[in-house]
């Protein structure tokens, strides 16, 4: 299943995080973003692999696990950005595994952080999603 670039672009502005993105960077991320489809339970990333993309959940919803954990310490539902922390990092600090058939648009981070330029305000959204997602795994593990 390949989405076309309108569909792509409903796809982006589904997607909180990118809430105040301007047409014209959307239309950027729509044109170079990749769809990707994955089945139940199929990795989409692993702990510690080199990390170059970010991701939209299109549809369907994705878990992440982080290492020595067995079950998922998130469920991310359609609508999602995931894989943002390799914006910071080199290396993936979780992995994420479809849960269910999942469509995802995979944004290169040479892309994604042209579009954070534009709207500095969206970095700022994605920091605050940080801190409470690191906050929320913190609590987790005490």
């Amino acid at each position: 299943m390949k989405l076309n670039n309108a569909n792509k672009k409903i796809a982006l502005q589904a997607c909180s995080k990118f809430a105040g993105l301007s047409a014209d960077a959307i239309s950027l991320l729509a044109a170079t973003a990749e769809t990707e489809l994955y089945q139940a339970d199929e990795d989409i990333f692993s702990y510690g692999e080199t990390s170059d993309r970010a991701y939209v959940i299109v549809s369907g919803e994705v878990d992440i696990y982080i290492p020595h954990k067995a079950e998922s310490v998130r469920t991310l539902p359609t609508g999602e950005l995931f894989g943002e922390y390799g914006l910071f990092a080199s290396q993936r600090s979780a992995g994420a595994r479809a849960k269910t058939e999942t469509v995802l648009l995979s944004i290169e981070y040479s892309r994604f952080r042209a579009c954070l330029f534009e709207a500095p305000q969206v970095m700022y959204r994605l920091f605050d999603v940080t801190v409470k997602r690191l906050i929320d795994l913190e609590g987790r593990q005490s």
